[in-house]
């Protein structure tokens, strides 16, 4: 039976594209990680809202220029509410 289990899992994880994790995925994790921990820090540091405290936005379906101009939008909006200079 966990020979069993273990083909199952074995084949929707190449199915998926998912399996054990490279040393490339890896990597990118931990920096992933490292760049949420100091986000955090400065957050906190700034009297921020933490970023669960903020609704995450349905992005799906849009294309990448979009994704980027809302991003865009959302930090002039931000950075107007805060008082800061727009970037020149």
């Amino acid at each position: 039976m966990v020979r069993n289990l273990e083909g199952r899992l074995q084949r929707l994880e190449r199915q998926t594209g998912l399996g054990p994790e490279t040393e490339e995925q890896r990597q990118f994790r931990e920096r992933l990680d490292g760049m949420r921990r100091r986000d955090a820090e400065y957050r906190l540091r700034e009297g921020l809202p933490q970023r669960e405290d903020e609704p995450v936005e349905d992005l799906t379906g849009l294309t990448i220029a979009e994704v980027l101009q809302r991003g865009r939008s959302k930090a002039f909006l931000r950075n107007r509410t805060l008082g800061r200079e727009e970037p020149a």
